[in-house]
């Protein structure tokens, strides 16, 4: 993944998202299998976070910033105070500035996998599989 995500690395945030479709799908079979949904969400948070830095290296002016900002719903005097911004690359990518533009549901619309809502969904479905199936009490006296 950090092959996929490094800074020079010179593809578009499409082509970076769709490469890691095939590596994250094949670590969502691995780990699909445990109990460890905390593994699963620091990988998933790192991710995302690696995807906020290079969309912002990539919006390199402070013209494109403010374009692709004002595109994401952000109003005229945030998007412009937000694209004049001093900080570094992480630094945005773990401010509010990209945190509440680019969020988790734009990312998977932009085709990113969610490792933790597959793990949350899958558990979830096993419970009511669960729940729903009677098993004999072989103490009980009916």
């Amino acid at each position: 993944m950090r092959e996929i995500f490094k800074r020079s690395n010179p593809k578009s945030i499409e082509m970076k998202i769709e490469n890691s479709r095939v590596i994250l799908s094949g670590w969502w079979n691995y780990f699909s299998l445990t109990e460890s949904k905390s593994a699963l969400t620091q990988l998933d948070s790192f991710i995302r976070k690696r995807v906020r830095i290079n969309a912002w290296s990539q919006w390199k002016r402070i013209r494109t910033r403010y374009k692709m900002l004002r595109r994401l719903n952000v109003n005229h005097d945030k998007a412009y105070q937000w694209a004049n911004s001093s900080k570094g690359k992480a630094k945005v990518a773990s401010s509010p500035i990209l945190q509440t533009t680019l969020t988790t549901g734009v990312l998977t619309r932009m085709g990113l996998i969610s490792l933790e809502a597959n793990f949350t969904f899958k558990h979830q479905q096993t419970k009511t599989i669960l729940t729903n199936r009677r098993v004999p009490d072989r103490y009980a006296r009916w």
